[in-house]
């Protein structure tokens, strides 16, 4: 990697409401929250953040709310020495997120208005200096899609590296017209069903699919093969785990480490933990 090119996300700042409970989070619970804290949430809040606690030149791009608690998150990241290209525009997705003694949680979200110009991330800069792009799905939609693809054409014209978090199943269906304009990708890295998904939408496979699903080894399928890391034994799951793989594998390749590296790297950071609120 060279001295100084970032690492670029493009996707959306999500605002979660984190509410501890004092009783596990079960159906039909009635809960009283023991603490409340408004935090990020998505790859640009978990994976940007994971890049520069590990010293990666990182800059996030996309879409944020023009509310206030973005504003506060926003701030949040450019303390933590991230580049904040993000472009402002209605108000954020929301997500109240309960979270049990036993480290349970339940998550439900709201969406979120508003509308990114096409050529606004261009036209930020977003892609100047860096040495590869990496798009979360979540962001391939009406608000933001156009916007990214864009991004990501630019991207692959310089001659970066993209790469791709999919979305869920259950959202797939949201992102399709944009991920049918996206180029031709470097890697996807997400759970098998959501990669295997994606890949059949796109009709073409990425030169890897980087693959991660709980306490199972990650995968990296390559034209040569099949590359496995174990995962060691965790307590808990948390949020933000996958982003948290992500920005260690990114991480890894932007250094030009070998594939297996990359694995182990995504799976120690995943595991390292949520930095400090």
């Amino acid at each position: 990697m060279a001295d100084g090119a970032y690492v670029v996300i493009a996707g959306k700042l999500v605002v979660d409401e984190l509410l501890w409970c004092a009783h596990p989070v079960v159906p039909g619970s009635n809960q009283r929250a023991t603490e409340a804290r408004i935090s990020g949430g998505g790859q640009v809040w978990h994976t940007a953040r994971a890049l520069a606690e590990l010293g990666v030149a990182c800059r996030v791009t996309g879409w944020a709310g023009a509310d206030a608690d973005s504003a506060k998150l926003r701030a949040r990241l450019r303390a933590e020495g991230i580049d904040d290209r993000l472009v402002s525009s209605g108000h954020a997705v929301r997500s109240t997120v309960l979270i049990g003694p036993d480290g349970d949680r339940a998550i439900v979200s709201r969406r979120g208005e508003g509308r990114v110009d096409a050529r606004a991330l261009i036209d930020a800069g977003a892609v100047d200096d860096a040495c590869g792009l990496h798009i979360d799905a979540f962001a391939l939609d009406a608000i933001s899609g156009d916007a990214i693809v864009g991004l990501a054409a630019q991207a692959d014209e310089r001659g970066l590296p993209v790469s791709l978090e999919p979305t869920s199943t259950v959202r797939l269906d949201v992102a399709v017209p944009w991920l049918r304009q996206l180029p031709s990708l470097d890697a996807i890295i997400g759970r098998p069903d959501e990669v295997d998904a994606t890949v059949r939408v796109l009709g073409r496979s990425p030169r890897v699919l980087v693959t991660h699903d709980g306490p199972r080894p990650v995968e990296a399928h390559t034209p040569e093969g099949i590359l496995r890391v174990a995962v060691p034994e965790a307590s808990v799951a948390t949020t933000g785990a996958g982003d948290r793989f992500a920005a260690g594998w990114l991480a890894a390749r932007a250094e030009g480490r070998h594939l297996v590296e990359a694995l182990e790297a995504g799976v120690s950071v995943a595991q390292a933990g949520e930095p400090g609120p």
